[in-house]
């Protein structure tokens, strides 16, 4: 963020810090072990195109922190102090999505996950059933997004489904990777449409006007739909490739690639 001189320069550093650390929580699809994977569905078919400056600064967070760009905002004139003070841009994409269960290899210390059996390997799962943000830089070449950006392409949409999103690599390890997969095309559950329509804008996410989201609750009904879907992922790793990206962006890969 480079050097500030003076009393007043100083004290309006830490204002800026203490509303940063003060923000709201959205929680973001991540997996964080070697194995890990997610069962999610998509809950737009609209996702956002953002430029965010990324902040390192370990007085706020250990991990970067993403802030909006505004350059050329209408609201802004056109000015950003990120901008001038020459913090990294990165071109980031947006969705929201519902994630069901995080399917582990490892059974948890207090021995609360379900074992289930995913193909041929034994996993334990974890129930989530919350709205997450997903929110990806593009990747060298856009292999992030392109690897996204598949299912739609083939299908039109990225609701008719569920899928997996799977960590290959544990922490620190430089080679992780991360494999986005289609399973079999499903009618989205009536509790989603539901969340679907309650939903905050992307855009004022990502602008940081809103900072956190309603109680969504999940009806009685999700339960038995989430079982389901596990069932898929169940048929569906046994049966269909593998397509990883190679581009660590997890926040616990603490090892800095390379843009």
């Amino acid at each position: 963020m480079g050097v500030r001189k003076g009393a007043d320069a100083i004290g309006k550093r830490n204002t800026e810090v203490a509303k940063r650390a003060g923000k709201g929580f959205i929680p973001e699809l991540r997996v964080y072990g070697d194995g890990d994977m997610a069962i999610f569905r998509f809950l737009t078919d609209e996702p956002l195109d953002v430029d965010f400056h990324e902040i390192r600064d370990t007085s706020i967070s250990k991990y970067p922190i993403f802030t909006y760009c505004k350059k050329d905002e209408g609201d802004s004139d056109g000015y950003c102090e990120n901008c001038d003070d020459n913090v990294p841009l990165r071109r980031m994409f947006m969705f929201w999505a519902w994630v069901d269960k995080i399917l582990h290899p490892i059974p948890d210390e207090k021995g609360e996950w379900e074992k289930t059996t995913i193909g041929s390997r034994q996993m334990f799962a974890e129930d989530r059933n919350q709205v997450v943000l997903i929110k990806k830089k593009f990747g060298r070449g856009a292999s992030i997004w392109n690897q996204f950006a598949e299912p739609y392409e083939m299908n039109g949409t990225w609701k008719d489904r569920p899928f997996t999103y799977k960590r290959s690599g544990g922490k620190n390890d430089i080679n992780t990777s991360y494999t986005l997969m289609p399973l079999d095309k499903s009618a989205i559950p009536e509790h989603l449409i539901d969340i679907m329509g309650k939903l905050p804008s992307l855009e004022h996410v990502a602008k940081g006007e809103v900072e956190r989201l309603p109680d969504f609750s999940i009806q009685a009904e999700g339960d038995e739909e989430s079982q389901e879907e596990t069932q898929t992922a169940k048929k569906a790793t046994k049966s269909r490739p593998a397509k990883k990206s190679e581009d660590n962006d997890e926040p616990d890969v603490t090892v800095e690639l390379p843009e």
